[in-house]
Formats: C-alpha cells, structure tokens, sequence
C-alpha cells in the first residue's frame, strides 16, 4: 500500500493548494493523515490480530480508492509553482530538482539503515542481513526508479504492451536469479539484493526498446507540451520521473 499511500498524499496535498491552503501545511497535514492511516493499518494487525498481508492490501485498496473518488479519476492542475519546483524544476537550468531529493534519500538510507532497522529488531544477525540488502539494493535502485518513469510514460501514451513485459521479464530474471546467488554461490542475503538489482535493471533495458528506432520520435512528441506533468501527480511523481524527461530534453523531434 505505499506507492498508493504516496499517490494519496500527494493528491490529497495537491487538492489542497489548489482550494488555498499554504504549500507547506498542505504537505504537513498530508503527511500527518498518512501516518494515522498508517497507525490504523498497524491497530488492526496487532489488536485485531489480522494478517498482516491481508490488512496492508486491504488499506491499499481503500486508499487507492479514495484517491480516486477525490481526484474524480482525473489529472489535477492549477497548483503553485513553487510546489511544482519539486517535480519538474532544475538546478541551474541542467539537473532536476527530484533527482537532487533522490540522492539525499538514497544517501540518508545508506547511512542510516541500520538505526532504522534496530527499532525493529535487536537481532545483529538481522540487522547485518537487512543491512547488506538494502545497501545493494539502494545503491542500484536507478534501473527501477527509470524503468517507472519510462512506464509512466509509455502509460500516458495508451502503449500498456512493453511496461507489462518490462515487468514481467524483471520479475523472471530476479525468481532466476535468486535460487543461483543465494545456494548457488551461496552469497547469502546479498545474492538475493543482486537479483532484485539485475531483475530491475532487465526491466529498465527492456522498457527503453520503445524509445529506439522510428517510434522514438512520435512517443517523444507526444509527451512534448502534453499533460504528463499532470498525470505523474496523480501516480506519484518520483525523480525519476524527471531524470527520463531530463534526458529527453537532448533529442530533437522530428519538428526540429
């Protein structure tokens, strides 16, 4: 239920600004909803002694559609510009502001994994596994942070064919790869992080295909001036989002 929590929040904060409500507060009273949202989930599952499984897809479907019902399944626009700085602005006019959040996460994640971790568990055995996971995992989480953006995208151009087999292809490649990392050459925890690797990069590099060859120039004019800036709010707006977009910038359409 996360990436539709993200997806609420950000609507929810969205729906907000535009009805008046400072930039700031907005995002504030939208993260404190998603961490009671949050506490509910976690009530249920101690107190009422459902599975946690059950519980989180529950909540994600109740999220999910509440985002819905509030956005009417459509594209929110008219917000203030300073709050659209942080999906689509740059640095200097060269790199993206989201791009810059991305790291500051992904940095934060790499130094503060394991005080993470220990408010879960005081296991060091755990907290060592957990650790190499999700180092591995963080430091290689480009390949599925652009194959999104690339989804996204190919999404907002009606083509639903090659983010399916993306998907569907990673997904093989890291149930593969895991059984061979993990007793084959028997690397453990960090075996099972490669895979996840390796499994996101194959869908990234699988997703590119359409942007090659002759249908490179109509999905790039398609999503040049079009509302997929408004679209990415309502599925989450990642940095990746605009690193893809960043890229796209140095390819000249056919107009031009």
């Amino acid at each position: 239920s996360t990436s539709n929590m993200c997806a609420f929040a950000g609507c929810g904060a969205a729906l907000l600004m535009r009805a008046g409500v400072n930039m700031w507060l907005a995002m504030l009273i939208m993260l404190v909803i998603g961490a009671l949202i949050g506490c509910l989930t976690g009530v249920i599952v101690n107190y009422l002694k459902i599975p946690s499984f059950i519980a989180s897809l529950g909540m994600q479907y109740v999220i999910l559609g509440t985002t819905l019902l509030l956005t009417n399944s459509e594209p929110i626009s008219g917000l203030p510009e300073g709050f659209m700085t942080f999906g689509r602005g740059y640095v200097f006019d060269v790199i993206p502001v989201p791009v810059i959040i991305m790291l500051v996460f992904v940095l934060l994640g790499l130094f503060l994994t394991k005080p993470f971790l220990s408010l879960f568990t005081s296991s060091p055995v755990i907290l060592s596994l957990g650790a190499d996971y999700l180092f591995i995992v963080l430091v290689g989480c480009v390949g599925q942070q652009v194959q999104i953006a690339i989804e996204k995208m190919l999404q907002a151009t009606g083509n639903m064919i090659y983010p399916m087999i993306s998907q569907m292809l990673g997904a093989v490649t890291n149930i593969i790869l895991d059984p061979v990392f993990i007793f084959g050459f028997h690397w453990g925890m960090s075996g099972a992080a490669l895979a996840t690797v390796i499994g996101q990069v194959v869908s990234f590099v699988i997703s590119v295909i359409p942007f090659c060859g002759s249908s490179f120039s109509s999905i790039r004019n398609s999503l040049a001036g079009s509302s997929y800036p408004q679209i990415i709010i309502i599925n989450s707006c990642s940095a990746s989002d605009n690193l893809f977009i960043f890229v796209l910038r140095f390819f000249p359409t056919e107009s031009q």
